[in-house]
């Protein structure tokens, strides 16, 4: 039923929207600005037609229609078989085992994948490709109305006469060009930056989940242990993906908009020009001493307290009283440089959060603090189900017990179920690499020493020959 209702939902919206751009008096530039929402659901359409159609197309090769078989293939394997891996979890495996030397690159190419490397053996799950895919949407809706808005602010531009109008209108028609031109530049930077946002998760989740199937989780903060809870945590990573991406994309829109407009006031107004010069005049003494005083700490610790018998990478004084006496004036001229170093951190703060508000994937929390940020956390949980589900040693090992069982005809065990089951888990627990490690020596009767003293003045020492374990430490 999927695949006819797709086909006519998608042959019913195609025919009204060529309907809506045929008729006479529409333009290309109508015809463009109708069509263009349009796209994004037409290809989420044509997808799922694919699927239906593939999916219709491997029911009918392994049943076929009414009863009758119309491709032939062999009656051995006509039975079910399991199919627990894809082909890149093969290759994936056969690589672990047969690794293979990297791969030089240059030119264009080395830089590119300094943004996104691809991996031949590994593919994103559904969830992770879905939440891409309207990510992606949503830039593309802001990227048209970025286009849209262009188109009417040239418009407005070539039919407007500024000279025509009186100065005071003038005036008005510069600021709102500029406020406009500010919100326009503003959301094309923010959409770039998304864009690469979107990129880089993409890498970053591929390089986790990579280090999770090898068994790597030292990036996880430990605070954050795995627990059945997961399962329930995890389900919220899509939403919470989306909404911190649109919310990322708002914060950026609004911080570029209000540095590209107070560039374009810089540029444009005399007043604000004034502004900043009086401000530059009164505060470049500050700014001096500000130099002065970041210069003359290094300097000092290349010359004055450096003593030279050590290499550079020993921290080492060579006079202890002049380290006091910088110490002592340093207190009341670094009152003022921390006061404005509080300030910067602020401001990096909130870049380095704003930028970093798109990715679920990063915490915008400091160390200690990652588990009450709620998105990471949901994105964390993913990881966890996502690794235990799409392992790919764990899918390719249960493929070959499957594979073993089915092919396996010969005679069954006479013994015992629970022997046998009993037999296995103890020669699994002997032979686990991971349970070696925490297993305890085994006790044995310790030698007897053969000890005898010898006297050297008035000092007894005692002589003997060392037993095995304590030549070994030695």
């Amino acid at each position: 039923m999927g695949l006819p209702y797709a086909v006519v939902y998608f042959s019913m919206s195609l025919t009204a929207d060529l309907q809506k751009c045929n008729s006479d008096n529409t333009t290309w530039d109508e015809y463009v600005e109708k069509t263009l929402p349009k796209i994004p659901m037409m290809l989420c359409q044509l997808f799922i037609m694919g699927k239906f159609i593939l999916v219709l197309y491997k029911e009918i090769r392994e049943y076929g229609i009414f009863g009758m078989q119309l491709f032939s293939h062999d009656d051995e394997h006509a039975h079910e078989q399991v199919k627990l891996i894809r082909p890149w979890l093969h290759d994936y495996v056969k690589d672990l085992i047969k690794s293979k030397p990297a791969r030089q690159y240059s030119g264009i190419e080395f830089y590119l994948r300094k943004i996104y490397n691809p991996e031949k053996n590994f593919k994103f799950s559904t969830q992770t490709v879905s939440v891409v895919m309207i990510c992606s949407i949503l830039i593309y809706g802001i990227i048209k109305i970025v286009f849209i808005v262009s188109y009417v602010l040239d418009l407005v531009r070539k039919t407007t006469d500024l000279q025509g109008l009186s100065e005071i209108d003038q005036i008005k028609m510069q600021f709102f060009l500029g406020l406009f031109g500010s919100l326009m530049a503003a959301i094309i930077l923010a959409t770039i930056c998304c864009v690469v946002s979107l990129v880089r998760f993409m890498e970053n989740h591929k390089n986790n989940m990579l280090r999770m199937f090898k068994g790597d989780k030292s990036f996880i903060p430990k605070k954050i242990r795995a627990s059945q809870f997961m399962i329930g945590k995890g389900l919220r990573y899509p939403s919470y993906q989306i909404g911190y991406f649109m919310w990322g994309y708002l914060l950026l829109f609004v911080l570029f908009f209000v540095i590209c407009f107070a560039l374009y006031a810089l540029i444009s107004y005399k007043i604000v020009q004034d502004l900043v010069l009086e401000f530059i005049k009164g505060g470049g003494v500050v700014v001096g001493v500000a130099i002065l005083a970041g210069l003359s700490l290094p300097l000092a610790s290349f010359t004055v307290f450096r003593d030279y018998t050590y290499s550079k990478d020993v921290i080492s004084v060579n006079n202890r009283n002049v380290y006091m006496v910088f110490s002592y004036f340093w207190f009341f001229v670094g009152l003022p440089m921390g006061f404005l170093s509080a300030i910067s951190r602020i401001l990096r703060a909130m870049v380095v959060g704003a930028l970093m508000l798109p990715r679920i994937d990063h915490s915008v929390m400091p160390d200690g603090f990652q588990q009450i940020d709620r998105g990471f956390n949901a994105y964390i949980c993913y990881l966890h189900v996502q690794t235990a589900y799409r392992n790919p040693i764990l899918r390719v090992f249960c493929q070959i017990l499957s594979d073993e069982t089915q092919k396996n005809t010969g005679s069954k065990w006479s013994r015992s179920a629970q022997a046998r089951a009993r037999w296995f888990l103890a020669l699994t627990l002997a032979r686990n690499p991971q349970l070696a490690s925490d297993r305890k020596p085994g006790l044995r009767t310790p030698e007897r020493i053969q000890v005898h003293y010898t006297k050297h003045g008035d000092v007894k020492i005692k002589v003997g020959r060392h037993d095995s374990e304590t030549v070994r430490l030695i």
